[in-house]
């Protein structure tokens, strides 16, 4: 039941990202390409490999390591457009970006998870779960995704009416999840423990500062550091639940994605205060 929840969430959520997005939107970001290749630096290699050595060091359970890093290597995460609105952010430059490193991320993903756990397993089961990690991903992510671009492309009135109801059932089948979830692994979400959770926090607001350093607009800061700081937390547990046993690891991630969404919420309320001199990413 599980995974079947999960599923259906990711490929709604992926689905009605792609029809709220036109593909010309892509093209306006070359005009700050340099931002994004930084910040897709930062969020896919460089933010992972400091939580995987700094996390290594702590005396942590290794579930809980797991879960956290799961989340860590799941950027994209579709809150954050919405919480780049609430922070007066580029919203256009908030739902590309989040695209592009959540395609990003069906390579990268199962790629960083193979090298962590490398040690700890032969290069049979290596590629093994690097196969069926992609495939999965390009299944459930990847092709939802392309799907709804298509129909926006095609069909923008359908898409037109449709993309929004579907972002809030995607939305709703999110808080309908995790809240399920954490009813049903509430006794093991206890043990991830005040150091686990310390170490979330402080990741959390990490992401949400390097995102902040990766331009010298404004808005676009506000709109990358709600992009980084959100991670997506529907990828980290279908692959937990797809390709792991151990309960601590999907409570691990759970008690990050709370975290994660309450720290993001209090950033974009203050940046919201103060709105910035704003130019749209299609007229910058």
């Amino acid at each position: 039941m599980q995974q079947i929840a999960l599923t259906v969430l990711l490929i709604v959520t992926m689905l009605a990202i792609g029809m709220g997005t036109k593909i010309a939107e892509f093209a306006a970001l070359r005009q700050h390409k340099g931002s994004l290749l930084f910040a897709g630096l930062l969020n896919l290699i460089a933010v992972p490999a400091f939580a995987w050595w700094f996390l290594s060091v702590l005396p942590l359970e290794q579930p809980v390591v797991l879960g956290i890093l799961l989340c860590m290597v799941s950027p994209g995460g579709v809150a954050g457009p919405l919480l780049t609105l609430k922070a007066k952010g580029d919203a256009a430059a908030a739902t590309v970006t989040m695209i592009l490193l959540s395609l990003l991320s069906v390579v990268i993903a199962p790629l960083a998870l193979v090298v962590i756990l490398g040690a700890k397993m032969t290069l049979a089961r290596s590629v093994g779960l690097f196969g069926s990690m992609l495939s999965t991903l390009v299944l459930y992510l990847l092709f939802p995704l392309v799907v709804g671009l298509m129909i926006q492309h095609y069909r923008p009135l359908f898409a037109a009416r449709y993309s929004k109801p579907m972002s809030q059932a995607a939305n709703v089948l999110l808080l309908l999840v995790v809240m399920g979830l954490l009813m049903l692994k509430f006794s093991v979400f206890l043990l991830v423990g005040w150091l686990g959770l310390g170490c979330c926090v402080l990741l959390i607001l990490l992401n949400l500062g390097v995102g902040a350093l990766t331009s010298t607009d404004a808005s676009l800061r506000r709109s990358y550091s709600m992009v980084a700081g959100i991670r997506n937390i529907p990828f980290a547990l279908l692959i937990a639940t797809f390709y792991f046993t151990d309960p601590l690891i999907d409570a691990s991630a759970l008690a990050y994605s709370f975290l994660m969404m309450a720290l993001a919420y209090l950033v974009a309320w203050f940046w919201g205060r103060f709105p910035p001199a704003r130019k749209s990413l299609a007229t910058a």
